[in-house]
């Protein structure tokens, strides 16, 4: 049902067309947070910034937990 809403379905048949989907073709994916590279875990060089705050970011409230 929380997938549904989130959707904006209004019937859960529509809904279960894309879970069915989902579950059919998830397999198929490579892996869903791969290793990062070593190259982009190396220290910026001095006076450089990693482009990185130190602000937590918050979910969108599509993924947010109620």
């Amino acid at each position: 049902m929380k997938i549904m809403q989130r959707a904006g379905h209004s019937d859960l048949a529509t809904t279960m067309i894309y879970v069915r989907t989902a579950e059919t073709i998830g397999q198929g994916f490579g892996e869903v947070f791969p290793p990062i590279p070593e190259a982009l875990l190396e220290p910026a060089p001095d006076g450089e910034s990693s482009g990185e705050s130190s602000e937590t970011l918050e979910a969108p409230s599509l993924l947010r937990e109620n």
